[in-house]
């Protein structure tokens, strides 16, 4: 009987998850990847001279990329960042702007952020969806909602002061948010807040309203709410949907291995041992 030939097999591996899977991304912000390009380029990311973010390129396709035209407002990049890996370094005089508005097509949301504080007892907003200052129809992710004593992640809705169970600390920390904002929704049934993968537990501030529902709005503010971030951010993902389990394990299991954070999730977290 005649031979035959051996065989080549060759078997695809399967392409990283990254955050273009999820659906109706309306935002993607990496601080490696200044200008979206998908090249690590140091100090001259994007062209930025010395470092200094003049912009930040939206990687979704959605065509919000943010820029702060004020050398003195302008942040700057961080090679050493978080876990390693380069991130935006906000000094608390620090912002960037970005249009059109995430609330202009959706009220459901969810929002993942990696960020660090310097300052782990004051008031301090990471992404508002309004621009600065912006108030009471919108809502901002911050530590220590209103600047009280005990210091815990929070974020702000609606003219509606939102504590979560989580203490702050320098971090780094991931958080991602999900909620139904749509008018006459009661936040608390309404929101998921968890701080690096874990789900905490929310308290609306004694005075405060019960109720989401926003208007649609015409710009966003990172960096800046009532208050000023002083840390670095490294990574904003937002999409104009209410993530799946599934999805949002997979954006934390991204997230959490891209910077430094899985040994923070918790045990139990499908990827908490591998990137998905």
């Amino acid at each position: 009987a005649g031979t035959s030939a051996p065989r080549t097999v060759t078997v695809a591996k399967e392409a990283a998850w990254t955050p273009a899977e999820l659906p109706a991304l309306a935002l993607w912000l990496d601080g490696a990847d200044l200008d979206g390009d998908g090249a690590a380029e140091g100090l001259a990311e994007g062209g930025q001279a010395g470092g200094v973010v003049s912009a930040w390129a939206d990687k979704s396709g959605s065509g919000r990329s943010v820029a702060q035209a004020a050398l003195a407002n302008r942040p700057t990049l961080s090679l050493d960042g978080v876990g390693g890996v380069p991130a935006v370094f906000f000094d608390g005089n620090d912002m960037l702007t970005g249009a059109p508005g995430i609330f202009a097509t959706s009220d459901l949301i969810t929002v993942a952020i990696v960020a660090t504080f310097e300052d782990t007892t004051s008031r301090q907003a990471l992404f508002n969806f309004a621009p600065e200052g912006g108030c009471c129809n919108y809502f901002w992710i911050e530590q220590n909602t209103w600047g009280t004593a005990g210091s815990l992640y929070g974020f702000y809705a609606s003219n509606t002061s939102m504590d979560s169970s989580a203490p702050t600390s320098a971090g780094p920390k991931l958080f991602t948010l999900i909620a139904d904002t749509r008018a006459g929704n009661p936040i608390i049934t309404n929101t998921a807040y968890h701080v690096d993968g874990a789900l905490a537990s929310l308290s609306i501030r004694s005075g405060q309203g019960a109720y989401l529902g926003f208007g649609s709005n015409t710009s966003f503010t990172i960096g800046a709410g009532y208050t000023m971030h002083h840390g670095q951010i490294a990574e904003i993902v937002v999409a104009n949907t209410l993530a799946s389990t599934a999805e949002r394990q997979r954006l934390e299991g991204y997230l959490a291995h891209k910077w430094g954070l899985a040994g923070s999730l918790p045990a139990g977290h499908p990827w908490k041992a591998v990137a998905p």
